[in-house]
């Protein structure tokens, strides 16, 4: 009988040490007079939250955005000292109705009251908060922001065990109706509505360029990003790459998709949000365009551009590109054979020049034979190249001489 008791408690010792949760604490104050700039010199009025800290009062488009940890306990408090009602919905997380922020299920947050709403991070993903009081207006206004849930312990993964990242960029898009903003008293319905700004998290045209947080200008081929990609607005964001980047879906609305999906475009609806992975295959400098769509008939309303520069390699420096090699024989006539070790599952390679800013090559690598090698050929001009193995986790560099036949 004490065995057992023993086993009981070392159980719950170690469940509680397994599970144990941190806690993080937000608080928010809902206003509705801030300014927000637009592209073209005017300014914008703008509804929010904005987080009280003592070196910080910001009136920000959009709200600042809530991070946290899978596992994580999670306190939002709203203290309200606007002049009208709001709340704040959870949008995508699993929450129960009582902190859901929907007035007729949750609670209402009244002028001169606070209210605090909690939920516990149970799956790593990307997620919106926003006021669910009269839903189409206040949103609009720009009562609303970016909810992330990371893998635990700052891992640069999409979720615990997910592939992994070096870099992640978070866009949010929306359309604006400027004339709902100059005075909100007049909205009427919303089929009067008609938007002439349209903005990745609050910036347009050359202030989103001018924004090195939203902007991709420092990308290195091989290297893998993580794109966060979240609609707010009321039509389709359709968002198109430009050929040699390598974009793959992982994730949809909270969750992994249940395969990895190749895109080069991508429609957003309403609500949706995706995670991406893109690995540049090559050198450039392009854009990534957004069309913003009518949801009825699919029209394009206009469209904006977020740069991206590739203008490096990502692992290739003096301490790695002379590694023991894979590659027997090295120099070859361009006839040679790959050999791994058991601990790496690589999948596919790309070949450059010597100067690292040309492609020559991007495939899926064959599987070994039964002594673990891989042959290849390549009909390529005598010279010195660099080869790229790629796995879903990692990646090596290194380098071949092909030499005069």
């Amino acid at each position: 009988m004490r065995s057992r008791y023993l086993i009981l408690f070392v159980l719950f010792f170690l469940h509680g040490n397994l599970f144990s949760q941190v806690k993080r604490e937000f608080l928010f104050d809902a206003f509705m007079n801030g300014i927000s700039p637009l592209h073209n010199g005017q300014n914008m009025n703008i509804w929010g939250f904005q987080r009280l800290l003592p070196d910080s009062s910001e009136k920000l488009l959009p709200s600042p955005t809530i991070l946290c940890e899978l596992g994580d306990t999670v306190e939002i408090t709203m203290i309200n000292n606007s002049v009208e009602g709001h709340t704040i919905h959870l949008h995508g997380l699993d929450v129960d109705q009582a902190n859901d922020g929907v007035p007729a299920t949750s609670f209402f947050i009244q002028p001169g009251s606070s209210g605090t709403y909690s939920f516990v991070a149970t799956h790593t993903g990307n997620y919106m908060y926003h006021c669910h009081v009269t839903s189409v207006m206040h949103v609009q206004l720009g009562m609303y922001g970016m909810l992330i849930v990371e893998s635990p312990g700052g891992l640069k993964e999409l979720y615990p065990g997910g592939p992994s990242f070096v870099k992640d960029y978070s866009w949010m898009g929306a359309e604006i109706d400027k004339s709902w903003h100059d005075d909100y008293t007049t909205i009427g319905a919303f089929t009067n509505f008609f938007p002439d700004f349209f903005q990745i998290s609050g910036k347009g045209r050359q202030r989103l360029w001018e924004d090195s947080a939203l902007s991709i200008y420092n990308a290195r081929v091989g290297e893998p990003i993580y794109l966060r990609l979240m609609n707010i607005g009321f039509g389709i964001q359709e968002y198109i790459f430009p050929s040699g980047l390598d974009v793959k879906a992982h994730m949809s609305d909270g969750r992994p998709l249940p395969g990895v999906v190749a895109i080069d475009t991508l429609n957003i609806y309403p609500g949706e949000r995706y995670g991406l992975i893109m690995r540049p295959l090559q050198f450039m400098q392009d854009s990534i365009k957004v069309n913003f769509k009518n949801m009825l008939r699919h029209q394009v309303w206009d469209s904006e551009s977020i740069p991206i520069g590739v203008n490096g390699i990502y692992g290739i420096s003096d301490q790695n590109i002379d590694e023991i090699s894979s590659i027997h024989p090295n120099p070859n006539d361009g006839r040679f054979w790959l050999k791994f070790d058991q601990e790496r599952d690589w999948e596919s390679y790309s070949i450059f020049d010597y100067s690292g800013k040309n492609l020559v090559l991007n495939a899926f690598l064959e599987e070994p034979d039964e002594t673990g090698r891989v042959p290849m050929e390549f009909s390529l001009p005598p010279g010195s190249y660099i080869l790229i193995l790629y796995s879903k986790k990692s990646f090596r560099t290194e380098k071949f001489i092909i030499h005069n036949p």
